[in-house]
């Protein structure tokens, strides 16, 4: 089976939409959640792009972010008017925080695949991290945004089956990291706060994940 973190997140939440969408395939718009969320993360990358020949102004990111804006995904003029003045909101923070900061980026928006062996059938984990760094001390940070208004705990954090995806992700595209027993930190950036929360992950965790995943493959075929 093929499957990415977003099919077996949505099957967890919900099997019904699980079949519509992966299985039955029902055309269906995207949120006005999932609308503002691509587009804060296209604003980053562009924020963040090594091939950049002079830095970018914050009125030009802010006027990037107003030609890309698409206010006909909302359902009146004043939720509308909300949404775009926390992107504004956002950005600005984001742009006051990391302006100037040295970062050793690795990739932007990279997709990845991370293969599992169950009793000789054959899985493919997909999935796409939102920024990879190297660190000072020569270990690696993966790094997901978010634009949710809620930050959980910390042991939801330790616990979250996405981040360990990446990390399983990571140590696949790059088979040194898990040779090596290196520990990777994982970060989930919360843009609506500015605060990150991080967990550190090594070998350790990894079969763990992949038990994890199988568990929920094994639900979506008995169901």
């Amino acid at each position: 089976m093929r499957i990415s973190y977003s099919a077996l997140e949505t099957f967890t939440t919900c099997p019904a939409k699980y079949k519509f969408q992966y299985l039955d395939r029902l055309p269906a718009p995207k949120s006005k959640e999932a609308v503002f969320g691509s587009l804060i993360h296209e604003l980053l990358k562009m924020f963040h792009e090594p091939t950049r020949l002079a830095p970018l102004s914050e009125e030009e990111w802010l006027k990037s972010f107003t030609e890309k804006w698409d206010p006909g995904v909302y359902e009146d003029q004043q939720e509308e008017a909300f949404a775009f003045h926390q992107g504004i909101a956002i950005l600005k923070n984001y742009y006051r925080e990391n302006q100037g900061l040295e970062f050793n980026i690795i990739n932007l928006e990279t997709s990845f695949e991370a293969p599992i062996l169950d009793a000789g059938e054959f899985h493919q984990i997909t999935g796409k991290i939102d920024r990879i760094d190297k660190l000072e001390d020569n270990s690696f940070e993966v790094i997901d945004y978010k634009t949710a208004r809620k930050m959980p705990a910390q042991k939801q954090i330790d616990d979250n089956l996405q981040l360990a995806i990446y990390h399983l992700g990571l140590v696949n595209r790059w088979p040194s990291f898990e040779k090596q027993n290196r520990p990777v930190k994982l970060t989930i950036y919360y843009l609506k706060h500015g605060e990150k929360l991080s967990t550190i992950r090594t070998n350790q965790g990894l079969n763990e994940t992949k038990e994890k995943i199988l568990s929920v493959i094994d639900e979506i075929k008995k169901s």
